[in-house]
């Protein structure tokens, strides 16, 4: 992270650029996301975190894979 750029300065960028995103959440912090808040649906949840190593952070983003392109692609593949 640039010098003086907090955990918390990453969360708030990350909440005002997605706010207008239907589907991608900034959960509240300090919450991780994880596969089951996500599971057969579109969204994508996002949070950050400090890393231990000063001037560092930790950025997770969870989606769900089984949807979108990935699964139309199983499909293709089979049907070739």
């Amino acid at each position: 992270m640039a010098p003086g750029v907090r955990t918390q300065d990453l969360y708030q960028q990350l909440k005002s650029s997605y706010e207008e995103e239907e589907f991608v959440k900034v959960v509240d912090e300090g919450v991780v996301p994880r596969t089951h808040n996500v599971r057969g649906s579109n969204y994508c949840f996002v949070n950050v975190f400090p890393d231990r190593i000063p001037g560092r952070a930790i950025i997770i983003s969870i989606d769900n894979l089984v949807k979108g392109a990935s699964k139309d692609n199983s499909k293709h593949n089979v049907a070739v």
